[in-house]
């Protein structure tokens, strides 16, 4: 359907151009002699309603009606004005036409859910490709010249009609996964499944926890409490307490790298989106992208930046009005509110140590969104240690640059 739609603007302008100019009107004249009747005004008048309808108006939703329309028009004293069609005019014409087709689909890709159906990035970049490739298909030669010819430029449909509506799913599908909504339901349900520790055997026993982070004790070692949460920061650097690490330690571990996922995600969604052709599939893992070569990269760009900023801080004002929601009770003794509290804090804890190779690549020029996340991050790390031991550039003490 998308492919019909973009072949369908060079055809209506070389209609527009046939049927009120002909193979005259060009230089600004107007088309047949003075005061006499063009191609569309001559059918018009010597054709019966039915076979007008039939010619000159097919395609049309009603073009009954539309003959109404004309009739009235030609009918209403201005008959000459309404012959004389220059090439200007009706370049003029053709040209708000396509803006305002233009107009309709962005309305109704905006307001009316237009490729809603459309749910991820991959999809909507391969009803891109397939549209064009059809549409290029289904070229008419002579209507493209014909188009050329009256407008005075070749006429780009996708970049007419559907690049804006393109762009504005692109961007609606980049919101939805930097808003973090899945993982704000996620955090929700596993502050409802909290259960309170279990009791100890007696007072002297360890609390289950101590026996799994120990290795030791009478406890039931398949019992993971997260209480002993805190004593896991090993896990955040992939040492070998994350083997045995807390059930609620690992969950708020996942939790955090759902939310790293979800920016490395955006990053790849945008560079997609953004290099046209597919090119970024075909890109090897840490080419840079060249924005100059891409222009709806450049555009997205700002977006995502702000997007991700906003998401980001959202997700932290979230995570702070659950834990204010559970003071309280914990102050009170409630251990299943503590229980909360402290799942809340070790999410935010990990979401920090472990998005923020993420967070920063995608905050990070466009140049490097194809760049691996921990490679920048060294890079970064070692351009800091140059700057603070007094080495500005790039180049060592040989003027060679460092490699």
């Amino acid at each position: 359907a998308l492919a019909r739609v973009l072949a369908e603007p060079a055809r209506a302008v070389a209609a527009a151009g046939s049927c009120f100019l002909g193979n005259a009107g060009v230089n600004d004249e107007p088309s047949g002699p003075s005061g006499a009747a063009g191609l569309m005004f001559a059918q018009l008048d010597v054709s019966r309603d039915e076979d007008a309808s039939r010619v000159l108006f097919a395609d049309l939703v009603d073009p009954k009606r539309e003959i109404e329309l004309w009739r009235g028009r030609v009918n209403s004293g201005n008959r000459v004005n309404q012959s004389a069609m220059s090439h200007s005019r009706v370049s003029r014409a053709c040209e708000e036409w396509l803006q305002g087709v233009a107009g309709d689909v962005l309305a109704a890709t905006t307001k009316k859910g237009f490729l809603d159906g459309i749910r991820t990035v991959h999809e909507l970049v391969e009803v891109e490709a397939n549209a064009k490739g059809r549409a290029e298909k289904k070229k008419n030669g002579e209507n493209e010249v014909a188009c050329a010819d009256l407008l005075g430029r070749v006429v780009d449909a996708w970049t007419s009609l559907a690049e804006k509506p393109t762009v504005h799913r692109a961007k609606t599908l980049l919101a939805e996964t930097l808003a973090h909504g899945g993982l704000r339901a996620a955090v929700d349900a596993a502050l409802e499944s909290i259960e309170p520790p279990r009791a100890r055997a007696s007072h002297l026993s360890p609390p289950a926890e101590a026996s799994v982070a120990w290795g030791g004790g009478d406890e039931d070692e398949s019992i993971q409490s997260p209480r002993s949460a805190l004593d896991f920061q090993k896990e955040a650097s992939g040492g070998a307490a994350s083997d045995r690490a807390p059930a609620n330690v690992a969950r708020a571990r996942a939790l955090a790298d759902t939310f790293a996922a979800a920016l490395r995600t955006a990053r790849r969604d945008a560079l997609i989106a953004g290099v046209p052709g597919g090119a970024a599939k075909r890109l090897k893992n840490g080419a840079d992208v060249n924005a100059k070569d891409a222009p709806r990269l450049s555009s997205l760009e700002p977006f995502v930046r702000d997007e991700c900023r906003g998401g980001a801080v959202a997700l932290a004002d979230f995570l702070q009005k659950r834990l204010e929601a559970y003071e309280k009770d914990t102050a009170a003794g409630d251990d299943i509110a503590a229980e909360r509290c402290l799942l809340l804090a070790q999410i935010a804890q990990f979401a920090r140590q472990r998005a923020a190779t993420e967070l920063a690549a995608l905050m990070g020029p466009v140049s490097d969104w194809n760049a691996d996340a921990n490679i920048l991050a060294k890079r970064r790390k070692r351009s800091a240690r140059m700057k603070s031991s007094g080495l500005s550039g790039t180049r060592g003490g040989d003027g060679q640059e460092d490699s």
